[in-house]
């Protein structure tokens, strides 16, 4: 199938890479030359310079063939003009980014449709939802839903002191049962593995398991992470992304304040969130946080448009007692270091974006996929076909690749956190957790 993706950014270039992974005919459009260049040698797809909501550029791009068409670019104008085009040239899917809140208000009734688009995403509102999740699993350095909520798939770092740090798995392997969770990968530096029985546990890795929703703080407790409930937020700038992260977690009755360099925007965010203090200053200003009881905050969320202010901000409010920082940054480059110098969580918008797009981009028997912001895990619901190959086996005697893993199986109401002799049968739905090489071949067992 042919897909056009509008934005060689980092969700751009995030969306066509997953598609030419599952050879998917892509064509990549952006207006900037040096954009171009920089990714023309590393996907094996079309590239074309220009405004992807141009008729003559789409035209080019083989508007009339294609079967999808994605528009992350930075402009909401050129994103829905591209999906209007689309919708009258019967492409089937139409996706939009859109930043402008105003195109989410209920109260003006504003569908995609209108404007030929079959699902916007507001990068804001997916990136506040993400720092959510964030919160209520403090210590997390990735959280993510599936099977309704029943079963969540968490990040945790291991830290030096931690119990597990310097073990195997096979070792723990009575914990883990007792727990009722699974290990899913170890992740360093942005590069995952799935771990064996002997696999040892080392300080600084990133921990992916997967549990039961009510079972997450005992995984956590097992992994040596505290515990302790997020009552305090400080939010380091009042943009769109400060803005939302300050109304859901107000409305979840955590004290908010927000911190603002634009004395105009500080206003704005007065009157319409009577529940956060809003203060007009600087992020980086040290005397402005110590007065304000960074050291007695259980989190900060640094916000701001700009990267630098966001990892100094970050990086002040640990050095001086904040519990917890979680940083917005674009730059996936940055994670490893950004994570050696002690800050908690990162948070790509772009990268989320990305993620929630690819999470709608359906194949066969997919029900939902979620990929992962800062490394190359992915995981697949899917369901089971009547036919398929893993339909009536065990797990165990199933030919899966070795990177790939079953981290949950639903039938019916019932969901369960699988072990080798779980069997699935046409009709199951499974959680697939995979590295990028093994997952079309580990889901061709389930179809």
């Amino acid at each position: 199938m042919r897909v056009i993706v509008i934005g060689a950014g980092e969700a751009g270039f995030h969306i066509a890479r997953r598609l030419v992974q599952e050879h998917q005919d892509v064509v990549l459009v952006d207006r900037e030359e040096s954009v171009i260049e920089a990714i023309s040698d590393k996907l094996d797809a079309l590239m074309i310079l220009g405004n992807g909501a141009n008729p003559r550029v789409l035209a080019e791009a083989g508007l009339k063939e294609a079967g999808m068409l994605i528009a992350v670019s930075s402009d909401d104008a050129a994103n829905l003009g591209a999906c209007h085009l689309a919708a009258a040239n019967d492409v089937p899917m139409k996706i939009a980014r859109v930043g402008d809140p105003a195109y989410f208000r209920e109260d003006l009734d504003i569908r995609g449709r209108d404007f030929g688009a079959d699902l916007l995403i507001n990068p804001a509102q997916e990136v506040a939802a993400n720092i959510e999740r964030l919160i209520a699993a403090p210590g997390a350095t990735e959280a993510a839903d599936f099977f309704d909520g029943r079963l969540q798939m968490v990040g945790l770092r291991v830290g030096e002191g931690s119990p597990i740090s310097g073990r195997s798995l096979k070792s723990l392997g009575d914990t883990i049962r007792d727990f009722g969770f699974l290990v899913l990968g170890l992740s360093r530096e942005g590069d995952v593995s799935i771990p064996r029985g002997n696999t040892m546990v080392k300080s600084h890795e990133v921990l992916l398991a997967i549990a039961r929703q009510e079972s997450v703080p005992a995984l956590m407790e097992f992994c040596g992470v505290q515990q302790t409930p997020v009552e305090r937020v400080l939010v380091i700038g009042g943009g769109r992304v400060g803005y939302s992260v300050a109304e859901r977690l107000s409305a979840r009755n955590i004290k908010v304040k927000v911190v603002e360099s634009s004395e105009k925007r500080a206003k704005v965010l007065s009157q319409n969130l009577p529940d956060v203090l809003i203060l007009h200053g600087d992020g980086t200003d040290l005397d402005l946080l110590r007065s304000e009881g960074i050291q007695e905050m259980d989190a900060i969320v640094t916000a701001s448009d700009d990267e630098e202010t966001n990892l100094f901000s970050a990086l002040l409010a640990k050095r001086h007692g904040c519990r917890e920082a979680i940083a917005l940054v674009n730059r996936p480059d940055y994670v490893p270091l950004i994570y050696s110098l002690g800050i908690d969580a990162t948070v790509s918008p772009r990268l989320v974006t990305a993620s929630v797009i690819l999470r709608h981009l359906k194949g066969p028997n997919i029900i939902s996929q979620f990929t992962s912001a800062f490394n190359d895990a992915e995981v697949v619901e899917l369901e089971v076909g009547a036919k398929a190959k893993a339909a009536g086996r065990a797990l165990a005697k199933l030919d899966l690749p070795r990177d790939a893993l079953v981290a949950g199986v639903g039938r019916g109401d019932e969901v369960e956190i699988p072990h080798g002799g779980t069997t699935v049968h046409g009709g199951d739905r499974v959680l697939l957790f995979a590295l990028p090489e093994a997952r079309i071949e580990a889901e061709r067992l389930f179809r």
